[in-house]
């Protein structure tokens, strides 16, 4: 995942069963077998500060 800030964008690892994630069931696509699409849920999710990947400006 990443995030949008004035400052540039930061890439952070959620892992799936993080507290607050929610993965929804797959959405029907047409043509896009070979890739899977679901909405992603975050409600008061919490990563740790460790799980930030890299801060790009």
């Amino acid at each position: 995942m990443y995030e949008r800030h004035p400052q540039g964008i930061s890439v952070f690892v959620v892992e799936r069963n993080a507290p607050g994630l929610s993965v929804r069931k797959a959405e029907e696509t047409m043509g896009l077998d070979a890739s899977p699409t679901n909405e992603i849920v975050f409600d008061n999710c919490i990563v740790p500060k460790d799980n930030l990947m890299e801060q790009l400006h």
